[in-house]
């Protein structure tokens, strides 16, 4: 069967079959063919028009066949080139712009609000910034950041009426009037972050919001020597060093150590001394609850001194803690109106004793204390002889005055160990391992 050629020709002469030198003129130029075979051959043309063979023929398309599949391939490579340039682009660690971390207060009701400049407060009248901490700022809420760091914690403020406070991204949408602050870490030293933390805490008596950045304030609120009972609710993030601009340049290593990560707040209530008109002495960690009995408040047992709240879960706390020793109030109307502080577990309550209220919680081993709080003192019950009346000492110091008089005072029990101020931090068992 005779090769078929995309050409249509007609068919050669017996000279040109036998391979004779064929002389042929295109334009301009003539050009000698010669025949290499008698087979029957097709004719093509080249791109100058110019009779080839169609061995050559194939030759040719070979070789353009060839030059287009290397064309390609460059493109393909300059197309697979292209992520990898842009991963190198976007792996460009960016350097962002860092905002203050300033407090504006109400100099009238005390109220605090929170921002990151003073253009936003404008929307706030009767709040001037006060004095504050400026170790510490966010990532300015302008930057681009989340693409790097998509665990960035975004903060917000609110003011309504008297009451302000930050929130989170999480808490815009029952908050439409939240102002975007900037940008914290989800955890100390996330994204460059510090191990400084933005802590919350309110107070049931003020009904106001604190912010707190450092551990002097945080121990401050602790001792709460103004009586105003501010205790830690939650931490939003983990903030910045106040500088002009931070590099986000990974890897971020693991948390750092910090007084907040991984731990949990424990609520406390100090002990309280509180009389009645006749002198008659009681304690108590809730005075609001004795006013009905006529007592009024004196003051704080020493170093104010202080029971865990009774509603904490105290099965977070044992595995930390070691066992916690409940305590009572009771009263008892027939002895002149005896009110204590006291453990069931000891003595039984007598017969016209009744129970008014938990009153918290002791630790009951010291050396197990000590891994979860610190410092913890011993805490006395005395009874002054002949009488139902009983005191409680805090230390040895506090108990010496009772000891000393031993004719008559008499050493009742030891009701366990105390820890000091409205709350503490201790470590969260099911929490991350720091």
């Amino acid at each position: 069967m005779r090769a078929r050629c995309p050409i249509a020709i007609r068919r050669l002469s017996k000279q040109r079959q036998r391979g004779a030198v064929v002389r042929r003129r295109t334009g301009d130029h003539e050009v000698i063919v010669r025949r290499l075979t008698t087979a029957p051959r097709c004719r093509c043309f080249d791109s100058r028009r110019i009779a080839i063979g169609h061995r050559a023929r194939m030759l040719l398309s070979m070789r353009r066949l060839w030059t287009f599949s290397a064309f390609i391939l460059v493109l393909a490579s300059a197309e697979d080139c292209g992520p990898d340039v842009q991963s190198k682009a976007e792996s460009t660690p960016p350097t962002v712009k860092l905002t203050t971390f300033q407090v504006y207060q109400n100099p009238s009701t005390g109220a605090q609000t929170y921002f990151t400049g003073d253009k936003c407060v404008e929307n706030v009248p009767g709040f001037p910034k006060r004095m504050t901490d400026a170790r510490w700022g966010m990532i300015a809420p302008t930057e681009t950041v989340l693409n790097v760091c998509p665990d960035l914690v975004k903060i917000y403020s609110v003011t309504n009426g008297d009451v302000t406070r930050l929130i989170t991204g999480a808490e815009v949408p029952q908050n439409p009037k939240a102002v975007f602050i900037g940008f914290a870490g989800s955890w100390p030293g996330y994204c460059k972050s510090t191990n400084a933390p933005l802590v919350e805490f309110f107070s049931s008596i003020k009904n106001q919001y604190l912010y707190v950045t450092n551990i002097e304030d945080m121990h401050a609120l602790r001792v709460d020597r103004m009586y105003e009972e501010f205790r830690p609710t939650r931490v939003l993030g983990y903030l910045y060093k106040n500088q002009d601009t931070v590099t986000l340049e990974g890897p971020w290593g693991a948390p750092q150590n910090s007084v907040v990560y991984g731990h949990i707040p424990v609520p406390m209530n100090p002990i309280r001394r509180v009389f009645k008109a006749n002198a008659l002495p009681a304690y108590t960690t809730d005075p609001t609850s004795m006013k009905v009995s006529g007592f009024v408040l004196d003051d704080f047992v020493k170093s104010q001194y202080s029971l865990i709240q009774p509603t904490v879960d105290i099965s977070q706390l044992e595995p930390i803690c070691g066992p916690l020793v409940l305590l009572h109030e009771t009263y008892n109307k027939d002895f002149n109106g005896v009110y204590r502080i006291r453990n069931l577990n000891s003595f039984p309550l007598m017969p016209v004793e009744n129970i008014v209220r938990k009153s918290g919680y002791l630790f009951k081993d010291q050396n197990k204390a000590k891994d979860c709080v610190g410092y913890t003192a011993p805490v006395f019950e005395y009874q002054q002889t002949g009488t139902g009346l009983h005191f409680i000492a805090v230390d040895n110091t506090d108990a010496s005055q009772y000891a000393q008089n031993n004719n008559t005072y008499t050493w009742t029990a030891t009701l366990g160990y105390a820890s000091y101020g409205s709350y503490f931090y201790t470590k969260d068992p099911t929490g991350p391992a720091i």
